[in-house]
C-alpha cells in the first residue's frame, strides 16, 4: 500500500541557524537519485517527531532509512565499528594566549570552521610565525580524528606550491589534535568577492588556472577535494602576478571510495553536518549532490561554479532554500552570462570553458584538471578552440577548392599548348623548303597563299608569309 506523502517545511529541515542541519536521508530515493518533488515519507516525519530525533540525525542505510515505528523508541544506529571517545568541544576563543605542546603560543584566532579553528601562532624557541589548526569540535558521526589526520597527511604529501607546507602534528594536553603549517598573508577569494562583487576576467582566469593545476596534483595522489569554493582559495599578498593557495583538505576523499557520508557548509553558507554528502551546496557537482562515486571531474564542476561567480558576481544557482540549490545542480542549466550580468562582457572563449566545466554529466566536462588548465590558458590568450576548429575546417575546404581550381586550369592550359604545338608542327612539316620562295605554288590542305593583289597592308606583293619558326620566335616584322 502506498504511504501518504506530505510536504514538510524544508527551511527548518535543511537550514537551522542554531543547530545541526543538513538533508534528510529520505530525499534520496532507493536508486540514489534526488527526489526533486520535495516530498518525504509521512512515516519518517512521524517517527522523527515521536522519537524526538531530528531528521538530520536519522542514520542512512543502503536504500531507505531505518525508522522507529513506536513512540518512545530512539532511532536505530547503523552497524559500525566501535568509535573512539570523542574529545570535548572547546570554545575557540578560550585557547588564545595559551602555549600548546611543541612550543607554539596561540596569539590570535584567524578563522573557525564547523569542527576546527585556525590560529596565528609563534614558535617560542625559533621565533617563527606559523598557523595552527586545532580540532575543537569533532564530528559526532565519525572517527573524530581520522579525517583530521587525513587532512594533515594529505597536505604534507601533495607536492605542489599551491598547498600549504605542514610543519608538525600533535595532541594538546587536553587531548585536542592539531597540526602546524606556514602562515599565509593575504585574503581569501571570498573576501575579495565580498568587497568587489566581481573580478576582472583576466585575473579570474589566472586564479582558476592555478587552482586547476593544484587540483591536478591532488588528483594524481588519488584524492578528490570535494569542497572547492571561494573561502578555500587564498590569494597571497605581494607584488607581481597573483599567487594562490588551495586550503582545507578536511573534506578530501579517496577516488576509490564509492559513497559520501557527510554534508558540510561553510563560508557564506550556514549549516553543519548530516549523514549524506560533503561539500558546500552552492558549489557541489550533481554527482556529489546525489551521493554518487566521485572523481576529479567533480572538483572541476566546483571550479567552474567559482569562476562563474567571479565573472558575474553570483554562483550559477542561488535560492533561499538549500534543497532548491541542490536540485538546480542536478536539473537546471546555468543562467547565461548575458542574462545574469548584462553589463559584463565575458569573452565567448571564457564562457565556453566555464559552461563546459558546469556540464551535468562528468563525461562532458574536461577529462582532467590538466586539460581544464590548458583550456583556461587558451581562453585567457583569446584562442577559441571551437571557433578555431570551425575556421580550420573552412580553411581546409577553401584550400581544397583552390587546389581543384588550379589543377583544372593547369589541365586546360596543357591541352591548349599541346593543340597549338601540334598545329604548328603540322604546318611546318607540310611545307617544302622551296615553298618559302615559290609564292605561286599551291598551298597544302586548301590553305590559300596570299596573291599579289591580296597582300596584307604594309606587306610587299611578292613577300612570302612568315614561317612557323618566325611565328614561334616572334620575329615577324611589322
Amino acid at each position: 500500500m502506498n504511504k501518504p506523502r506530505i510536504k514538510p517545511d524544508f527551511d527548518r529541515t535543511l537550514v537551522d541557524e542554531e543547530g545541526p542541519s543538513g538533508i534528510c536521508p529520505s530525499l534520496a530515493s532507493p536508486t540514489g537519485r534526488l527526489t526533486v518533488n520535495r516530498e518525504v515519507d509521512a512515516e519518517l516525519l512521524s517517527a522523527c517527531s515521536r522519537s524526538g530525533v531530528s531528521m538530520m540525525q536519522v542514520p542512512a542505510s543502503e536504500g531507505r532509512p531505518r525508522l522507529a515505528s513506536e513512540p518512545g523508541r530512539t532511532m536505530p544506529q547503523p552497524a559500525s565499528r566501535k568509535r573512539p571517545p570523542t574529545p570535548p568541544k572547546i570554545e575557540a576563543e578560550s585557547l588564545v594566549g595559551r602555549t600548546i605542546r611543541g612550543g607554539y603560543r596561540l596569539d590570535a584566532l584567524i578563522a573557525t570552521t564547523l569542527t576546527s579553528a585556525v590560529y596565528r601562532a609563534t614558535h617560542l624557541e625559533l621565533g617563527r610565525p606559523a598557523a595552527v589548526k586545532i580540532l575543537i569540535a569533532p564530528p559526532p558521526d565519525s572517527d573524530p580524528l581520522a579525517r583530521f589526520r587525513q587532512e594533515a597527511h594529505a597536505a604534507a604529501t601533495v607536492n605542489h606550491p599551491a598547498f600549504v607546507q605542514i610543519f608538525d602534528y600533535g595532541v594538546t594536553e587536553e587531548g585536542l589534535s592539531y597540526f602546524t603549517m606556514e602562515l599565509l598573508e593575504g585574503e581569501t577569494l571570498e573576501a575579495r568577492l565580498d568587497r568587489e562583487t566581481r573580478i576582472e576576467s583576466k585575473v579570474a582566469l589566472e586564479i582558476a588556472i592555478q587552482v586547476a593545476q593544484a587540483l591536478s596534483a591532488l588528483h594524481h595522489t588519488g584524492w578528490v577535494h570535494r569542497d572547492v569554493k571561494p573561502s578555500n582559495i587564498f590569494l597571497l599578498g605581494g607584488s607581481g602576478p597573483q599567487k594562490i593557495k588551495l586550503l582545507d583538505l578536511g573534506a578530501i576523499r579517496s577516488q576509490s571510495e564509492t559513497r559520501d557520508l557527510h554534508i558540510t557548509t561553510g563560508g557564506r553558507e550556514s549549516g553543519s553536518i548530516s549523514r549524506i554528502i560533503v561539500g558546500t551546496p552552492r558549489y557541489m557537482s550533481p554527482e556529489q549532490v546525489l551521493g554518487e562515486k566521485l572523481d576529479g571531474r567533480s572538483d572541476l564542476y566546483a571550479l567552474g561554479a567559482v569562476v562563474y561567480e567571479c565573472l558575474v558576481g553570483s554562483p550559477p544557482f542561488v535560492a533561499k532554500k538549500t534543497l532548491d540549490v541542490l536540485a538546480a545542480h542536478v536539473n537546471e542549466t546555468p543562467v547565461p552570462f548575458a542574462r545574469r550580468a548584462p553589463e559584463v562582457d565575458v569573452p565567448r572563449p571564457i564562457q565556453r570553458v566555464v559552461l563546459r566545466a558546469l556540464e551535468k554529466e562528468p563525461g562532458r566536462r574536461p577529462a582532467t584538471a590538466e586539460a581544464m588548465a590548458l583550456e583556461l590558458e587558451r581562453a585567457l590568450s583569446g584562442d577559441d578552440p571551437e571557433a578555431s576548429s570551425r575556421t580550420s575546417v573552412g580553411v581546409q575546404l577553401q584550400s581544397r577548392r583552390r587546389r581543384i581550381r588550379s589543377a583544372t586550369i593547369a589541365g586546360l592550359a596543357a591541352v591548349v599548348l599541346v593543340a597549338a604545338a601540334a598545329a604548328l608542327l603540322g604546318f611546318g612539316h607540310a611545307r617544302s623548303p622551296e615553298s618559302d620562295s615559290a609564292t605561286e605554288s599551291a598551298p597544302p590542305h586548301g590553305l590559300t597563299a596570299p596573291s599579289p593583289n591580296n597582300a596584307a597592308p604594309g606587306q610587299e606583293p611578292n613577300a612570302a608569309p612568315p614561317s612557323a619558326a618566325s611565328l614561334a620566335a616572334g620575329n615577324v616584322s611589322e
